[in-house]
């Protein structure tokens, strides 16, 4: 963590991680400039690398909206990662969390 809103994620396939933006709520101990009324964990999320499996820590029982701007993402949609979802650049996935991590 640090203080201009910024943090990491570790990524699963490299001992890198990815660079995160904290906008909202908070992550890893770094707090979002912005305020909000209701709970929201808003970030901006930059994954480096092709192939890199990126572990997203999430409150269980809540939902989360994944935007991609730019490239594409494969998001392990099961358990036992056995199917991935592909989105597409400027596109939105919507998940539920049965968990801690989205993947």
């Amino acid at each position: 963590a640090n203080g201009d809103g910024g943090s990491c994620l570790s990524s699963a396939s490299t001992s890198t991680a990815a660079m995160v933006r904290v906008i909202a709520g908070e992550l890893n101990g770094t707090k979002g400039p912005a305020k909000t009324f209701s709970p929201v964990e808003l970030w901006h999320v930059q994954i480096p690398k092709l192939d890199w499996i990126i572990d997203i820590p999430f409150k269980n029982g809540h939902n989360c909206i994944l935007f991609v701007r730019k490239g594409e993402i494969d998001v392990v949609t099961t358990e036992t990662a056995s199917f991935n979802e592909k989105v597409e650049q400027q596109n939105v996935a919507v998940m539920e969390s049965n968990g801690d991590v989205i993947r």
